[in-house]
């Protein structure tokens, strides 16, 4: 499949806001977005954790709910998603904290397979020094809800609160979801906030 032009869609019914593509100026990949969906082919054969590729609206919010279902096909071992609900993008990369619900390879971890955890972007994965939270297999579709109100960042799946994070500073800003190392498809896609 080749690139498609990812322009702005408007996503959630009454919701006033629009995704576009980032990543692109370091790479090409396949990524397009419709009302509600959100459809995200990172690159292949290029360093995956140099740069991050994904969707960002700008509609500042300084709470922030992000809601979608999810189905990713993983190309390898080292895959996931991330939702940074309250983030920047200067350089055509996102900044602020977010959650990555991934999975993750025994040179990584004592106990390989699906967790979620929270990272300060750009700083990388490994900023945040909080233990990762096992999640359910990532290879099922599930149905994702992460909030940022405060201080506090929570990550639900399927209707389950499985983890809350407390973040040392209050953000403002737009909602960037990214994927790596697998094709991912973001359906009923719903941002609330303030």
């Amino acid at each position: 499949m080749g690139p498609a032009s990812a322009g702005p869609a408007s996503v959630g019914p009454g919701d006033d806001v629009s995704f576009a593509v980032f990543g692109r100026q370091w790479a090409d990949f396949a990524a397009t977005a419709g009302p509600g969906t959100l459809s995200i082919s990172p690159p292949s054969g290029v360093d995956r954790f140099k740069h991050l590729w994904g969707f960002w609206s700008p509609t500042r919010h300084c709470a922030a709910t992000v809601e979608f279902d999810v189905a990713v096909k993983p190309a390898g071992d080292n895959y996931g998603i991330a939702v940074a609900p309250r983030s920047t993008l200067p350089g055509d990369q996102p900044q602020g904290y977010s959650v990555q619900y991934e999975w993750q390879t025994a040179d990584v971890s004592s106990r390989p397979g699906p967790v979620v955890r929270p990272v300060e972007l750009p700083g990388g994965a490994w900023s945040v020094d909080v233990a990762p939270v096992p999640a359910p297999d990532l290879r099922t579709r599930r149905h994702v809800v992460v909030s940022a109100v405060g201080a506090a960042m929570t990550v639900s799946i399927d209707g389950r609160e499985l983890a809350a994070f407390d973040l040392p500073e209050v953000e403002c800003g737009g909602v960037a979801v990214r994927a790596w190392g697998a094709d991912a498809t973001f359906t009923g896609v719903r941002v609330t906030g303030s």
